[in-house]
C-alpha cells in the first residue's frame, strides 16, 4: 500500500470517531445551556413569587385577625370575686346542705358576708353557717329564717339566722345554756336584744316578738 492509500484509509477511520465528538460535545452543551436557561428563568420568578405570598399573607383577614388574636392579653376570668346572689327565695323549703342553683345556702355568698358581718366574733359566724343537725329554712315576707342545733345536744345549745331575702343583712341568735339562761340576737357585730330560753326554729316561735325593736 502506498503511503497516499494509507493516509486515504486513515482519514476514512477518523470521520466517524470525529463526528461522533463533536455530537458528544454539542449534546453536552446543549444540556448545560438548557440547565443555565431553566436556572435563570427560576431565578427572575423567584422574588415575584415571594412578594405575590407576602403581598396575599398581608392582604388576608384571617391571618391579620390571627396573628392579633395571638398577640392579645388573654384574658383569666376571677375566681376571688364571687357573684352576689340577689334573691334566696330558692332556698325556702329546703335544708341548708341542699344546692340550689349549684351552692348551699350556707355557702352562698351573699349568706356568708350577711351572717360574717352580723356575728361579733368569726368563730360564731363559721358555727352558724357549718353543716349539722338543722331545721328546713322558712320564709316570711321579705325574710328567711334558718335554725340549726349541735347534734345531741339541740336544747341546750342553739342559732338561728334571719336573713333578708335579698341577702343584704341578717340578724344571728346565739344560745348556750352553760353561758346564760337567755338567747343573744346580734347584728353588725352587737348584741341588740335577749330573750329567755333557745334561739326560735321557726317563725311561729317568733311571732309575736321583734328582735329588732
Amino acid at each position: 500500500m502506498t503511503d497516499e492509500e494509507f493516509e486515504a484509509e486513515k482519514r476514512k477511520l477518523l470521520v466517524p470517531q470525529e463526528q461522533s465528538k463533536y455530537r458528544a460535545t454539542m449534546f453536552v452543551g446543549g444540556g448545560v445551556a438548557v440547565a443555565a436557561a431553566i436556572a435563570l428563568l427560576v431565578w427572575v420568578a423567584s422574588p415575584r413569587v415571594l412578594r405575590d405570598n407576602d403581598q396575599q399573607a398581608q392582604s388576608s383577614p384571617s391571618n391579620v385577625a390571627a396573628t392579633k388574636s395571638d398577640l392579645a392579653p388573654k384574658q383569666i376570668p376571677s375566681q376571688s370575686e364571687p357573684v352576689l346572689d340577689s334573691d334566696l327565695s330558692g332556698f325556702a323549703g329546703r335544708y341548708p346542705f341542699d344546692r340550689v342553683r349549684g351552692t348551699t345556702f350556707h355557702n352562698n355568698p351573699s349568706v356568708r358576708a350577711a351572717v360574717y358581718r352580723a356575728a361579733p366574733r368569726r368563730a360564731l359566724a363559721e358555727l352558724a353557717l357549718s353543716t349539722t343537725v338543722s331545721t328546713p329554712i322558712e320564709a316570711s315576707g321579705d325574710r328567711l329564717l334558718s335554725w340549726a342545733c349541735e347534734a345531741h345536744n339541740c336544747g341546750p345549745h342553739n342559732w338561728t339566722t334571719l336573713i333578708s331575702r335579698t341577702g343584704s343583712h341578717a340578724l344571728l341568735c346565739y344560745y348556750d345554756v352553760r353561758l346564760s339562761a337567755h338567747s343573744t340576737w346580734y347584728r353588725a357585730g352587737r348584741p341588740i336584744a335577749r330573750r329567755r330560753d333557745g334561739c326560735p326554729h321557726d317563725f311561729d316561735d317568733l311571732a309575736g316578738w321583734n328582735p329588732e325593736r
